[in-house]
């Protein structure tokens, strides 16, 4: 271990000790508000992160559960900067090379293709400072790319993941048994999200792996599905359905990717389907409201409408935003109504009764991202944002073919099932455009990168120069 390495750890212990004892003068001289209450620790907290990379890295994931929000930018995208400031201070020497990936010219494509945008925005300050989430996404991506160099970090930082989604679970678990309606955890909605991720995740491992581990991982994968249906989050439901549908037809049609044969692998995927059914079953039994939310999509009539305006159905909610969204496309069909700028344009392509607009449509976002950047940046946006999700497919792709070895195999192909699942979860939120949703897709993609890059550091070490 470094000598130095403990003198900073020590002095950074020492402060934050210091600070934590300054503390209480603070609080007494500032009358005990909520401000100074809370940012001594914090910044004890942080300074005590930047003694180690490695926590400051993992630090990212932790907001991401962390359902707070300051100047309407969630905690993961404020984190962002800390852990820019931690790779800058662990990181001294300089090399464009650890950036080195082949997602920025798509990157940079799709970001030439959103400025044109804001000649159409009609509040462009405020679309501009909306890019903070942007700003976040590059961040994460970025230092995730560089210093996410071993499979030994990757694991570690997918365990964070799963160990806090599988705690989220359990929280999901004493919220609906204490009667809340939609139980989210402390995690917020952006559970739903990660629950259908950590499914997706673990499930995968699971075939991958063998004895404990196997049995480990389709248990955590068994308590998610639970948890995700316990939330009552219909579209998330169904994206969860449609990923693990698409890795079983992986499995059936390429089984050597997986390295087993075919009646093995039939095998493997009824097996899932079965557990999954009996999740289902076991949920419904504990919850009946369960099965009611899920057939009230069939279940559209018209007294899903009061005579007050009160919408009984969330599906015709989202109808009424979706509507607006297209309109404002069709009026802006080629850059857009600016970048985040369609809560701030609604009103002026809302085709709706006042009444209803101002409770179901105003200052909401699309909620569907690919409605969302065709209304905020049209096609010319659409088409930048096109060429950035089909770069990190193909990434994906090609680190699944390139990986040499189980290990190497499991960890590509668990970065490609979550990717996919953010793609067809798009489908249904947007939420992958800006706050927690953001961030986590800058992580992923970072994660299909690097398993990509390892593998050719890998073959590059072994051909003899």
């Amino acid at each position: 271990m470094n000598p130095s390495y403990w003198n900073e750890r020590t002095a950074s212990i020492a402060i934050a000790g210091i600070l934590s004892v300054v503390f209480g003068a603070a609080l007494w001289l500032s009358g005990g508000t909520t401000q100074s209450i809370v940012a001594f620790p914090l910044i004890a907290l942080f300074l005590f992160l930047l003694t180690s990379f490695e926590l400051a890295l993992f630090g990212i994931i932790v907001c991401l559960f962390v359902d707070v929000h300051v100047s309407v930018f969630s905690s993961a995208v404020w984190y962002s900067l800390f852990l820019l400031l931690a790779f800058v201070l662990h990181h001294p020497e300089f090399s464009w090379r650890r950036f080195a990936n082949p997602l920025t010219i798509p990157l940079l494509v799709y970001g030439a293709c959103i400025i044109p945008s804001l000649t159409n925005a009609f509040q462009p300050t405020e679309s501009i400072l909306k890019l903070f989430n942007v700003v976040g996404f590059l961040i994460a991506f970025y230092v995730f790319v560089a210093a996410v160099n071993s499979r030994e970090r990757m694991r570690k930082a997918v365990t964070v993941f799963l160990v806090l989604a599988f705690a989220n679970a359990l929280h999901v678990f004493v919220q609906a048994i204490l009667g809340q309606p939609r139980p989210f955890g402390f995690a917020g909605v952006m559970f739903v999200d990660y629950a259908g991720m950590g499914i997706t995740a673990t499930a995968v491992m699971g075939i991958l792996s063998r004895g404990r581990a196997r049995l480990a991982h389709f248990l955590v994968s068994g308590v998610l599905a639970v948890a995700l249906l316990a939330s009552q989050t219909r579209s998330i439901w169904l994206a969860t359905a449609i990923t693990l549908t698409l890795v079983g037809l992986s499995i059936v049609l390429k089984p050597s990717v997986w390295g087993m044969s075919r009646p093995y692998a039939l095998g493997v995927v009824v097996a899932g389907v079965l557990v999954l059914a009996a999740a289902g079953a076991l949920t419904v039994l504990w919850s009946p409201r369960v099965e009611e939310r899920a057939l009230e999509v069939a279940n559209i009539d018209p007294s899903a409408v009061s005579d007050e305006g009160v919408i009984r159905n969330s599906l015709v909610t989202r109808a009424l935003i979706w509507d607006t969204a297209l309109n404002a496309f069709r009026a802006h069909p080629y850059v857009g109504v600016g970048v985040y700028g369609f809560p701030y344009s609604s009103i002026h392509y809302a085709r709706m009764p006042r009444m209803l607009y101002t409770r179901y449509v105003e200052m909401m976002s699309p909620h569907q991202t690919h409605l969302a950047v065709l209304s905020e940046t049209g096609v010319i946006g659409a088409l930048g944002f096109g060429w950035f999700l089909v770069a990190a497919l193909r990434a994906a792709v090609r680190a699944v073919r390139s990986a040499s070895g189980i290990r190497a195999r499991k960890f590509a192909i668990v970065a490609a099932g979550a990717l996919i699942y953010c793609m067809v979860s798009m489908v249904f939120t947007d939420a992958w455009l800006w706050g927690q949703g953001i961030v986590l897709l800058g992580i992923i993609a970072a994660m299909v990168v690097a398993n990509g890059k390892m593998e050719a550091i890998q073959v590059d070490s072994a051909v003899p120069h």
